[in-house]
């Protein structure tokens, strides 16, 4: 089949109008894979939890890809027909469309047998399939927590992470101590963010805000002025192939790695922050007084 170009197109031409093909090319192979992997772990699902929530809204959100995928198919070959009539090439080999007659009108099923038609069924698929997650309650935290608990706990975790709050004095507590004038550091995974407040309530206290996944995974001490916070190891994983698929449910996504230590600002120059420099960050904002 021949192509012959009937217009003379600039470099910039050329380069703009193939950019979108690019762009649709990897956002196909995004979601194809994307679906293929989400479609395993469904499957893989009813192995760990046997839950048929986690299955229906894993495979919905798969079929969903697939679909989206199959729907930028039917966008590069309606952009594929602008292409060419924008750049002025043809096709003279290509046979023109029989003109249809009345005894063509009638259609036959292979005639909604069309790629737009087959990717709002498997979009619609995936649609119902996340219906039914909803109905059997994936839209309520208690309810996941419930599903993956038996997975989570056989090792130790938590079913949820659980999200700690509290608040120490940093003046001395009796007539033996002495005000806080240190804070070590002693993290493996979890990342110190020191924040330092304008509030008055915050004055002559330090508010700590984490997550845990399991028991004493945060440790803060306190002695002669020292306040130590010390991260321990977590429990070792079972080594089983459907655990290792699961691996990231046993670690620590990025909200739940950071541990927020909140101090007064006049605190910044009287405590030392000690520890891993790669493990404390600090906020670049004050926190201003809370009216």
């Amino acid at each position: 089949m021949k192509r012959i170009a009937t217009q003379k197109n600039g470099f910039w031409k050329r380069v703009g109008i193939n950019i979108p093909f690019i762009l649709m090319i990897a956002l196909m192979c995004a979601l194809f894979g994307g679906g293929a992997l989400l479609l395993f772990y469904a499957f893989a699902s009813i192995a760990a939890f046997k839950s048929a929530m986690i299955f229906f809204i894993v495979a919905g959100a798969s079929v969903i890809a697939i679909g989206a995928g199959l729907g930028v198919i039917v966008l590069y070959k309606k952009y594929y027909d602008f292409y060419n009539k924008k750049m002025g090439w043809e096709f003279p080999d290509v046979p023109k469309k029989e003109e249809r007659t009345v005894a063509h009108d009638k259609k036959s099923f292979k005639d909604y047998v069309t790629l737009p038609n087959v990717a709002l069924c498997v979009l619609a698929v995936g649609a119902v399939f996340t219906i039914i997650s909803a109905g059997l309650g994936s839209i309520k935290k208690d309810v996941w927590k419930s599903e993956t608990e038996d997975f989570l706990t056989q090792d130790g975790y938590f079913a949820m992470a659980d999200h700690r709050q509290h608040a120490n004095s940093l003046l001395a507590q009796n007539s033996d101590d002495v005000d806080i004038y240190r804070i070590n550091i002693d993290f493996i995974v979890k990342e110190a963010v020191i924040i330092y407040s304008n509030d008055t309530k915050q004055n002559g206290l330090v508010n700590y805000d984490y997550y845990v996944k399991f028991d004493n995974q945060l440790v803060i001490t306190r002695s002669n002025g020292v306040i130590t916070l010390t991260e321990k190891e977590a429990p070792p994983v079972s080594d089983t192939a459907v655990r290792k698929l699961f691996f990231f449910l046993f670690k620590d996504f990025a909200v739940e790695k950071q541990v927020r230590i909140i101090l007064p600002y006049d605190a910044k120059n009287n405590i030392e922050i000690v520890g891993n420099e790669n493990k404390i960050i600090y906020a670049q904002e004050v926190l201003e007084e809370n009216n």
